[in-house]
C-alpha cells in the first residue's frame, strides 16, 4: 500500500518530498521483490527527470539484476519504460528509437496503460527524426485508446503533444503541463522547473540534446552544469564566473586576455597579476564542483573542454559563446578603471596604484578590506601601503588590528 501510495503521488506532483518518500521506502527491508522493483523503478523515472541521471542508471541496474532472478512480461514492460524515460535525458529522443521498437513488441494491445506511456515517446522520437506522419499516426491511437478506455496514461501523452488537449485531465496532475511546456519549449515555465527541483528538464526545454556543457540563463541568475543527464544548478554565480568562463570558451586564454577581460587592465605584470589569475581559476574550478575537470591548462593558458551556452531573457539558446569585445578591444570596466599616472606619481599598474585608487573611494580601509576587494594578497597590499605611507601619500590611522588608512588630506 505504501508503494502504491508513493509512486502514485510521484506520477502527479512534482515536488522533491514525493521523491523523499521513494527514497526512504526504498531504505526499507521490502515486503516482496515486486514492491521493491516498483520503487526502483519510479526512482530511476524521477531521478532522470530532476538531473541525477548516474543514480537514475544506478536504479535501473538493481532493477535488471533482480530480473534475471525471473521477471513477468509486465515487469519487462515496466522496465523498458523506465528506461526509455533515463534514455531521453541521457542520451535524447533518438536515443529512445531502439527502446520504442521492444516496446510494441513487447507490449499487448490490450495494455492501454503501458501502450499509451509508449505512444508519447514514440511521437518525441518522431519529431526527433522530423516525420510528422509517424508523429501524426502515435496521435491518433492516442486519441483512440482515451476514447474507448478513458485511460490516464493516454490523455497524459496527448497532454504534452496534443495542443487541442487539456494539458492535465486531473486536478492533481501538477507534471504534465510542465512536460507539455517543455515539449512546446515554453521558455517561461524555466522558473516553475527549477523550483519544483526538475532539472533534468532544463536542457531539452532550451531545445538542447543531452552532452556536457555550461548554460548561463541570464534572466534568471543561473549557472547550468549538464553531463549527459546528470544536472547541477548553481544560483547566483559571482559575477566574475560568467565573464571568465565566456573568457575560457574562446579557447585558451593567456593571462594576458585574462586579467584584460576580468579586470580590465591593459598591462600585465607576471609578479603582479600571476597569483590572482591561479586564484580566480581555483575559484571557477571550486564553483564548477562535481564538473571543475572541466578547466584544463593548455599550451597557451587556461580553457574550459566544453561549450559554453548563453541563454538571453528573451532569446533562445546561442550555441556558440559569444565574444565579450572584438580582437584587440580592451574594455575598462569602471570598478577597474586606472587612474592617470600623474595622479598616484605616474606608478602606472602596480600594485601602489591599485590601492591608492582604492582609497580615493573611501573614507578609509583595513588590509584585509583593500586585499578583498583587489584580489591581491594581504602581504602585497601591506607593501603597497607602506610605501605610499612613505611617500606622504596615504595617511595611517590606528594601531595593530585596527589599523586603517585613508588617502593623504
Amino acid at each position: 500500500v505504501a508503494t502504491s501510495i508513493a509512486t502514485y503521488v510521484t506520477r502527479f506532483v512534482p515536488h522533491g518530498e514525493a521523491l523523499e518518500h521513494v527514497e526512504v521506502l526504498l531504505r526499507r527491508r521490502a515486503h516482496d521483490s515486486y514492491s521493491r522493483r516498483s520503487l526502483l523503478v519510479e526512482a530511476a523515472v524521477q531521478r532522470a527527470l530532476r538531473g541525477r541521471r548516474t543514480q537514475a542508471v544506478e536504479a535501473l541496474d538493481a532493477v535488471g539484476r533482480d530480473a534475471l532472478r525471473g521477471d513477468s512480461r509486465r515487469g519487462r514492460v515496466v522496465n523498458l519504460l523506465a528506461r526509455l524515460w533515463v534514455a531521453r535525458f541521457q542520451h535524447g529522443a533518438l536515443a529512445c528509437e531502439d527502446l520504442v521498437a521492444q516496446g510494441h513488441e513487447l507490449i499487448a494491445p490490450g495494455d492501454v496503460g503501458f501502450r499509451g506511456e509508449l505512444l508519447g515517446f514514440e511521437i518525441l522520437v518522431a519529431r526527433a527524426v522530423g516525420d510528422a506522419e509517424r508523429e501524426q499516426r502515435a496521435l491518433d491511437q492516442l486519441r483512440a485508446i482515451r476514447r474507448h478506455s478513458h485511460h490516464y496514461a493516454a490523455s497524459a501523452a496527448l497532454g504534452q503533444f496534443d495542443p487541442a488537449t487539456k494539458p492535465a485531465a486531473l486536478d492533481e496532475d501538477e507534471l504534465t503541463p510542465l512536460l507539455r511546456a517543455v515539449a512546446s519549449r515554453e521558455h517561461s515555465a524555466l522558473p516553475r522547473l527549477i523550483t519544483v527541483g526538475l532539472h533534468g528538464l532544463v536542457p531539452e526545454l532550451l531545445g538542447l540534446t543531452p552532452a556536457r556543457r555550461v548554460i548561463l540563463i541570464a534572466s534568471e541568475d543561473l549557472l547550468v552544469l549538464e553531463d549527459h543527464g546528470d544536472v547541477v544548478i548553481r544560483h547566483r554565480p559571482p559575477a566574475w564566473a560568467p565573464v571568465l568562463l565566456r573568457i575560457l570558451a574562446r579557447g585558451d586564454a593567456t593571462k594576458e586576455r585574462i586579467v584584460a577581460g576580468l579586470w580590465g587592465l591593459r598591462s600585465y605584470h607576471p609578479e603582479l597579476h600571476d597569483p590572482p589569475v591561479r586564484t580566480a581559476i581555483h575559484r571557477l574550478r571550486a564553483f564548477l564542483r562535481p564538473f571543475d575537470s572541466w578547466i584544463v591548462v593548455g599550451n597557451d593558458g587556461y580553457r574550459i573542454t566544453v561549450p559554453v551556452h548563453v541563454v538571453s531573457g528573451a532569446e533562445p539558446v546561442i550555441a556558440e559563446p559569444a565574444v565579450l569585445w572584438e580582437e584587440g578591444e580592451v574594455p575598462m570596466l569602471e570598478s577597474r578603471r586606472p587612474v592617470a599616472p600623474d595622479h598616484v606619481g605616474g606608478v602606472g599598474d602596480t600594485p601602489a596604484h591599485l590601492v591608492y585608487r582604492q582609497l580615493t573611494k573611501r573614507p578609509h580601509a583595513t588590509v584585509p578590506e583593500l586585499a578583498k576587494s583587489l584580489e591581491l594578497s594581504n602581504s602585497t597590499v601591506l607593501r603597497a601601503l607602506r610605501s605610499l605611507v612613505d611617500e606622504r601619500r596615504v595617511e595611517r590611522l590606528g594601531h595593530a588590528r585596527a589599523t586603517r588608512y585613508r588617502t593623504a588630506e
